[in-house]
Formats: C-alpha cells, structure tokens, sequence
C-alpha cells in the first residue's frame, strides 16, 4: 500500500511539472502594442525600474492622408533593433500596426514577456494605453486564420478525444478561402468554427463546428496564417 501511494504522489508530480511547462514559456497570452504613425516601444528589466533599459523606434510612412483617415505603406525601426527582440507577431497594414510578444505574467502595472536581453535579463513592459494584454483566446480572434501545425485536422464533438467527430468534409487546405477562427478555450482544448467555400452558383458557405486540440504541456499546436495582413 505504501509503495502504491508513493507511485501515485511521484506520477502526480511528474504531471504538475508538465503541465506547468507551457505556462512557464508561454503565459496566458500576449503584450499587445498597437500604434499609428510613430510610436516607442520602452523594455524595462524590472517592474518598477527607473529608466528603460532598451527602446526601439517604430516610424512608419504615410502616402495617403484625407480628412478623417491616414493611410501607411512602410514601416521601418528607427534605431538598431536588438537581436533578442523577436516578436510573436506584427503587422504593418490598415490604419494601425501592431506588436505581439508572448506575456509570462504581470507586476505591478508591467508585463513581463518571454524576452531575455543580451545580458539574460528579463524583459518587461509598461502597462500603457495602447499596450494591452491579450489572452490567447482574444489573439487568435485578431488573425485572419488559425490551423494545425501537423497532422489531420479532426474536429470533436466535446473536449475530449473519445467523444464523436464532427461529421464533415475535411476540405481544409484545398481551398485558400477556407478559414478557421477560435471561439472557445478549455484547457488543451480550442472551439473553433470552420467555413469552407461551396462550389455552387450561389457561392455558398459550409460551416462546421468542434473542437480540437491546440496545445499540449509544452507547446501550442495550431499556428496562424496572416491573410490580409
């Protein structure tokens, strides 16, 4: 009996470490930095710090400016951009861009993100009105398409692999108008909603419902594709 409980207690602490491993490296979601014409993004290497201890200059050029609008068609760093500063995800079109980096947690109105400057410092963010914090589930509602990293794509009915597939035409992949967006998070597991182009006259829409898995203890395992980005 005792040896049976010390199994347990050791297979209960091998799953708690690994469970914990996605959150260590990937938080609940990302430091969103959204902004128009010019814009400094300020790191800090600690919550509170005094003075930032890197910046990068964002400028971008405008070639279309009306009354109530302002069009951009470049965007380039002002200043050398570190090599340690890799963004999940950016975009440079429409009205706004954006910067995306993966969020470890937050203190005391920082974020801190997965970054490590070249001294191995962690990098931090300053809560400010146009950096905000996105879940994973709100960013993956701000790309155009979500999809599988590898493997079929197979949709269930509930959060959990011994619950029946959703009845469908796996048509995803042969058509690049075919999208698939999040609508739900629980656990390892993701709802998504799938529409696929009908060749009909009417150029109808199918639309599928069910849930896949989009990560597992360690890593995510959809990734996004930037159409229209």
């Amino acid at each position: 009996m005792k040896n049976s409980l010390l199994l347990l207690c050791s297979i209960l602490i091998v799953n708690l470490v690994s469970a914990d491993e996605f959150e260590k490296k990937y938080g609940n979601g990302v430091v969103h930095i959204q902004f128009d014409s010019l814009y400094l993004v300020e790191f800090f290497s600690a919550p509170g710090a005094p003075t930032p201890s890197h910046h990068v200059s964002i400028l971008r050029n405008a070639w279309n400016i009306g009354t109530h609008y302002v069009n951009f068609d470049s965007i380039h760093f002002a200043d050398t951009v570190p090599g340690w500063f890799t963004p999940l995800y950016y975009i440079t079109r429409g009205e706004y861009a954006r910067i995306d980096i993966v969020a470890i947690d937050s203190a005391g109105g920082y974020y801190r993100t997965i970054l490590k400057d070249d001294q191995g410092r962690d990098v931090w963010v300053k809560k400010q009105k146009h950096i905000t914090f996105l879940t994973w589930l709100g960013f993956y509602n701000t790309v155009a398409s979500i999809e599988l990293n590898d493997g079929d794509l197979i949709l269930y009915d509930k959060p959990d692999p011994k619950s029946k597939r959703v009845n469908y035409t796996p048509m995803m992949g042969t058509d690049d108008r075919a999208t698939m967006r999040a609508l739900e998070l629980n656990g390892h597991w993701m709802k998504v909603e799938i529409q696929i182009p009908q060749r009909d006259p009417m150029m109808s829409w199918k639309t599928y419902t069910g849930w896949i898995k989009w990560r597992d203890e360690k890593q995510p395992l959809i990734k996004y594709n930037l159409m229209g980005c």
